[in-house]
């Protein structure tokens, strides 16, 4: 059972997740300073959001098939 505090639905399948499990995944966003040949630097300042996701829909829309529902084109 996942207590109250912790628990939080993924924002893709919005199944119920322990947001202090391994291998959940926390939406961050915030500064980072430019580097001079691009990218950005190892320092940065991270603004957490409320928002979750389970580890399998994340490497599914790393791979662009989060929203396939079948193998056909309809």
């Amino acid at each position: 059972m996942i207590p109250a505090y912790r628990k939080a639905p993924c924002e893709f399948c919005h199944r119920k997740l322990d947001a202090d499990a391994p291998g959940v995944y926390q939406w961050t966003s915030g500064w980072v300073m430019r580097r001079e040949d691009g990218g950005g630097h190892g320092i940065s300042l991270p603004e957490r959001s409320p928002k979750w996701a389970c580890r399998l829909c994340i490497d599914r829309a790393s791979r662009g098939s989060l929203h396939q529902t079948s193998l056909f084109r309809d």
